[in-house]
């Protein structure tokens, strides 16, 4: 699967359509999906007739499983901002896609089909609107393992 496809973004009408597409990684969060999400948003932005934004995760199990642990474990992170010095410094560059949404002049609706952890649950609270099938699990597991949540739903949640 080619990165541009880990991300996708269908324009319809008004609405945008923002999916997470990595089913078989339950749509965890990899280096291609923070620039899809990047991408994506920038698009979002740029395009007024759009009216709403509705983000979702492919296939029937997950929305998103969080930060893609291979990813972590391999030591590659994502690089949104090319000029990062240090860890500090990348983090605000993921966290600057999470404001992108945030900050869009329009809904933008969390629609969440199944397991929604860690990075992906701090996402969603990005989003104007929350919306859960029943079989929605919500979680920050970082937290068993002395893990300050350190995407900003320290911040959001409450």
């Amino acid at each position: 699967m080619d990165n541009q496809d880990v991300v996708r973004l269908d324009i319809e009408d008004a609405i945008a359509i923002v999916l997470l597409n990595r089913p078989e990684a339950m749509n965890a969060f990899n280096s291609a999906v923070w620039v899809g999400l990047q991408k994506a948003a920038q698009a979002i932005k740029e395009k007024p007739s759009v009216r709403a934004v509705i983000v979702t995760g492919a296939g029937e199990k997950a929305f998103s499983a969080g930060i893609d642990l291979k990813m972590v474990a391999s030591g590659s992170g994502p690089s949104i901002s090319p000029n990062y010095r240090d860890g500090f410094d990348r983090l605000n560059s993921l966290k600057m896609v999470f404001n992108m949404y945030e900050e869009l002049a329009v809904p933008v609706i969390a629609a969440i089909n199944g397991y929604c952890f860690g990075a992906a649950l701090e996402f969603i609270l990005c989003c104007d609107m929350r919306l859960a099938c029943d079989t929605a699990v919500f979680g920050l597991p970082e937290i068993t393992f002395g893990v300050i949540p350190d995407m900003g739903s320290t911040q959001r949640l409450p």
